[in-house]
């Protein structure tokens, strides 16, 4: 087992492999790039005064820094701490347009849901949450969590056919 200054010595090594990397996870799930900026910032802080709670032989640091990007942003999207936009920014909708490269399609087809919504179609289906992960993550019932997404697909279907025949 590491002793604590062990750790710190290894987190500072990989240190910017993962701001990079958890900035990445961070940026695409939020409406702009400055709150990012700011939760990455907190979740690397956190991760760093964390540090002598890391197990190694649980996982990797990454895993685990992840792991508390993943609930730094469901408690940000819970607390509805969001910016407001101020005219002339770029809508949330192009900013995650332009920032995102291999989900482009997945983006542009729930570009017109809710924040919330939104949230909830990446967890699913872009990280590969489960249901029940997903519920306990937003202390939700799973049957509603269900008849969520089966009304979200219902109007995911109805938008990709309107634009298919734009």
């Amino acid at each position: 087992m590491q002793s604590t200054s062990e750790k710190q010595q290894a987190f500072l090594e990989v240190y910017p492999v993962m701001f990079d990397r958890v900035y990445r996870y961070v940026v695409r799930r939020t409406p702009q790039v400055e709150e990012a900026k700011d939760l990455v910032a907190d979740i690397m802080i956190r991760a760093f005064e964390r540090l002598p709670q890391f197990d190694a032989e649980k996982g990797s640091y990454e895993q685990w820094i992840i792991g508390m990007a993943k609930f730094a942003l469901i408690d940000y999207w819970r607390r509805g701490e969001r910016c407001v936009l101020i005219e002339g920014d770029v809508t949330q909708e192009e900013n995650i347009m332009n920032r995102i490269d291999d989900e482009l399609s997945f983006e542009h087809r729930i570009a017109s849901l809710p924040d919330e919504h939104k949230i909830l179609l990446r967890l699913r289906y872009v990280d590969d949450m489960s249901l029940l992960t997903i519920a306990e993550m937003t202390h939700t019932n799973p049957s509603t969590l269900r008849s969520f997404f089966s009304r979200t697909h219902k109007r995911l279907r109805t938008i990709i056919d309107e634009q298919t025949y734009e």
